[in-house]
């Protein structure tokens, strides 16, 4: 089947871009990724929510690695709660979407179960998109964009959007780095907040590689060692996704995924310990 879901484009920036630039750019970058998929948003095609919803969590990134336009700006804060609270609505049919692709096997009663269920949280997502909330969060983000009092706390000067993204990119690598040192001495709540930096990070690198291009070959590296964190450990927290979803479908037959956490921490470490190994190309 081929897919109307339309994929993050690279962004454009030039290397001495300003602050202001650097966060508009990736914000509107943002917005028009999740806006080429919403008009094709359908229970038969996951592959357009996935894009959607990528799309805000690249924005939600963004609010929390440019922390400055959240903390020096109320209303900036409050659209970031607020957009966690609506886009925590397409998770659950993301889920299932996930738990339908990689459990083929599931007997037809159960099969007829997570169909139903999908139909109950794709109608959740439309009823969130068709709500005066949400119409109304994005009108009070497009006047913030425009006029907030965010660009107070960012630099117009040329040049400034490093110094932006130095910042944003140093602090999320100081946490994978600080806790990531011995995976296997965590909590499983602690890893995962290792995987979400590691996240955070990821997109970074991707939103501010323009302001580096001489270091293409590292932010590269870089973005494969992150990759491999998020994979490992989203795989630790298979059985507890699964255990969710049998209980939203109320299945019956359905065996928990077989995951090797020995072999996933294995990677997740050695991925952590080549990130430590990479010279951060923003220092450069």
């Amino acid at each position: 089947m081929t897919t109307a879901a339309v994929k993050a484009t690279a962004l454009q920036m030039r290397p001495h871009a300003s602050a202001q630039r650097a966060f508009m750019t990736v914000a509107t970058a943002c917005l028009a990724h999740a806006d080429a998929n919403q008009p094709s948003l359908s229970i038969d095609d996951p592959e357009v929510l996935h894009q959607f919803r990528v799309a805000y969590r690249r924005l939600r990134s963004l609010l929390s690695l440019a922390r400055e336009v959240t903390k020096t700006d109320p209303e900036g804060l409050r659209l970031k709660v607020e957009l966690r609270e609506l886009a925590a609505n397409f998770g659950e049919a993301r889920d299932l979407d996930v738990f339908l692709e990689t459990n083929p096997h599931m007997s037809e009663a159960d099969h007829a179960k997570v169909d139903a269920a999908r139909v109950r949280a794709y109608e959740k997502v439309a009823a969130t998109l068709d709500s005066a909330a949400w119409e109304k969060w994005h009108d009070s983000f497009d006047r913030w964009l425009d006029k907030g009092k965010w660009r107070k706390s960012l630099g117009d000067e040329p040049w400034t959007g490093r110094t932006l993204a130095r910042h944003a990119l140093n602090r999320r690598r100081s946490r994978i780095v600080g806790m990531g040192k011995a995976l296997d001495e965590l909590s499983a709540y602690d890893r995962h907040q290792v995987r979400i930096e590691a996240k955070k990070l990821r997109y970074g690198c991707q939103f501010f590689a323009p302001l580096w291009p001489e270091q293409a070959a590292e932010i590269a590296a870089m973005e494969k060692s992150l990759a491999t964190i998020q994979d490992a450990l989203g795989k630790l927290n298979d059985a507890a996704t699964w255990e969710h979803m049998v209980e939203l479908a109320d299945l019956d037959h359905t065996d928990a995924p077989h995951v090797d956490e020995d072999v996933q921490l294995v990677r997740a470490q050695k991925a952590v310990d080549e990130l430590i190994s990479h010279k951060p190309f923003w220092r450069v």
